[in-house]
């Protein structure tokens, strides 16, 4: 059985399509909720910044937590919010730079093999290598050849973890997601008591701190460029 439907169109002419079947299901509108490094809430305003929706729009920078917030659109329940992080690159946090993390000499060799392109010079990265695979007998062998009754072993001890391997070396590896490698210098560091080692960068710890504050300062000044009046 076939319906009969009669429209009126009136004014301007035009086409009316008239399409049988199940219709698509309605959905609500999305809420917009994205998380990226540092830079993404920038871009994010950038790409928009002819649109009339970013009129409705605030940042909230937060330094301490090394954070952005952009919330768009934030009178409306559906308004977008994008999030931007500066978070330490997984390389640097491998190697365990200045994070207090000690491991054995070995450990820290097949760390050091495994990660080798991210060494200045790869010649010193295998040397590295083997001076951590043969560091404690060494030290032990140098121990047993000195100490005696009179003598003091731990400060024999640390005498002689000093002198086993190389003072510092060079990584060139990001500090930071979303940034280019650095030349980082880095130091082995041994404990004494229990011979494990430790990396530490008193020049990559200045760097970050000098950084940090530049990173933010560019990020306000990109979201500005796009919309003035949003900080």
């Amino acid at each position: 059985m076939e319906d009969n439907v009669k429209i009126n169109l009136e004014g301007n002419s035009g086409e009316l399509i008239i399409r049988e079947g199940k219709a698509l299901q309605l959905h609500e509108p999305v809420k917009v909720v994205l998380s990226g490094n540092i830079d993404s809430p920038a871009n994010f305003l950038e790409a928009r910044s002819h649109s009339t929706f970013v009129l409705e729009a605030h940042a909230i920078i937060n330094r301490d937590d090394m954070t952005i917030i952009l919330q768009v659109d934030e009178k409306e329940h559906y308004g977008s919010k994008v999030q931007g992080k500066l978070v330490p690159h997984p390389a640097y946090e491998k190697f365990g730079i200045n994070s207090g993390r000690y491991d054995t000499p070995s450990k820290l060799a097949d760390l050091f093999k495994m990660n080798r392109s991210f060494f200045e010079n790869q010649t010193t990265a295998m040397s590295l290598v083997t001076d951590l695979r043969n560091f404690s007998a060494k030290v032990n062998k140098e121990i047993e050849k000195h100490t005696d009754d009179r003598g003091n072993k731990r400060d024999l001890k640390a005498q002689v973890v000093t002198s086993n391997l190389p003072e510092k070396f060079n990584l060139k590896l990001p500090l930071f997601k979303g940034f280019d490698a650095e030349l980082i210098e880095v130091e082995v560091y041994i404990n004494p008591e229990d011979l494990t080692c430790a990396l530490i960068s008193p020049a990559a710890n200045d760097r970050i701190t000098e950084v940090v504050d530049s990173i933010f300062d560019e990020q306000k000044n990109k979201m500005l460029e796009s919309l003035p009046g949003i900080l």
